[in-house]
């Protein structure tokens, strides 16, 4: 419940890099969904969108025997991009989209 980054489908990947290479956009930019969450939000998410009607408990990073340290937030910010191609979708509507199609 306390790592947070940014879900993004290979659907927003591709319709943004198309946009970019036809803008002939040039550079380095950071290509994820808008918005950020939690791994407990992402699973909530899911539970919600396919109506499982199960319950999730948070359970922190630190609970967990990883052999190595990881970042607690490792979302970015993809707003330069959206300057140039417009705004990228956020998230939560990329997921419920994603999911409706499987």
């Amino acid at each position: 419940d306390d790592e947070f980054s940014v879900p993004t489908s290979v659907d927003v990947i591709a319709e943004s890099t198309l946009k970019a290479i036809n803008q002939s956009l040039t550079g380095l930019y950071h290509l994820t969904a808008s918005g950020f969450g939690s791994r407990l939000d992402w699973a909530k998410e899911i539970i919600n969108a396919k109506n499982l009607g199960v319950e999730v408990n948070p359970v922190p990073i630190s609970s967990f025997n990883l052999p190595a340290k990881r970042p607690y937030n490792t979302s970015m910010s993809n707003r330069q991009l959206s300057n140039f191609i417009g705004q990228l979708s956020n998230w939560r509507d990329d997921l419920k989209s994603f999911l409706k199609s499987k």
